[in-house]
């Protein structure tokens, strides 16, 4: 498939995504990070629509969106995505945009890393011929943009100018030990963490203060997965995973016991690790 038709469908499942967003946005529930509010997929707004046009809904408007797997998210009435995009000498990076959620207007944008992907070709493979591009998504606490781009870069902006606050390189920093098609981790945000994995030997998970960048834990030797951390009450325990897998938890905390009553905690603040 060629560079003009791969991109040319990537804009049409742009729209839609974007349409579903505005009405989320519509509706004043923000959708922050990866898979939502609650990182699971799932909203306390409705569209309020029970049947669909048969010409499906109403197009607001299209910008491009030329190849990558970011999906969207949405705070303070501005949408985020990575797109990959040539720079002034014309080499394709990975590029963060800001766009305004009710007209699609493009108010910045933050060029990252190269895009190449070692085993994953710049084409698709032979059997998937739908293209490359970035694997993340944005990550918005408050008024800053949190970014992890596939060579582990990590990034802190500004929400409303895209200026870089602080930055790491994973990778450089902390010895990183990066996937085979690189990573697809997203910044989990939690409490006053910001959270990633990939580091090397004895600090395969990086926990952030998301104010001032500074490193606040680091724990475990396991290899990155493509996933992205998600936090998850289990047995009374509070724990993150990094991995499907749910041998693999990172850190877990003690729930209180009160009169032989367990009280479970569905949000916490992981503060460090016990491994």
């Amino acid at each position: 498939m060629n560079q003009s038709k791969r991109s040319s469908s990537v804009v049409e499942v742009m729209v839609f995504a974007g349409l579903m967003f505005l009405s989320f946005f519509s509706f004043a529930e923000d959708w922050p990070q990866y898979r939502g509010p609650f990182l699971d997929g799932t909203t306390t707004e409705k569209i309020g629509l029970t049947t669909w046009p048969a010409e499906g809904p109403k197009v607001l408007w299209r910008i491009p969106a030329p190849l990558g797997f970011s999906s969207f998210t949405i705070s303070q009435g501005q949408a985020f995505t990575l797109v990959a995009r040539p720079d002034q000498e014309g080499i394709t990076r990975e590029v963060a945009v800001a766009v305004d959620a009710s007209s699609g207007k493009e108010l910045w944008s933050f060029s990252m890393c190269i895009m190449k992907y070692d085993g994953g070709g710049d084409s698709g493979s032979e059997t998937n011929s739908g293209g490359d591009g970035p694997r993340s998504t944005p990550s918005i606490d408050g008024d800053r943009v949190y970014l992890y781009d596939s060579q582990l870069n990590l990034y802190c902006l500004g929400l409303k100018d895209g200026k870089t606050l602080w930055q790491h390189s994973v990778q450089d920093e902390f010895e990183g030990r990066n996937i085979r098609w690189q990573s697809s981790a997203s910044v989990l945000i939690e409490g006053d963490l910001a959270i990633v994995p990939g580091g090397g030997a004895g600090q395969s998970f990086l926990a952030f203060n998301k104010k001032t960048g500074d490193l606040a834990w680091k724990s475990s030797d396991q290899l990155m997965t493509h996933a992205t951390p998600v936090p998850a009450t289990i047995h009374a325990f509070a724990r993150s995973s990094f991995s499907p897998s749910p041998a693999w938890f990172q850190w877990m905390l003690p729930m209180a016991r009160s009169s032989g009553i367990t009280h479970f905690l569905t949000r916490y603040r992981p503060l460090h690790p016990l491994w």
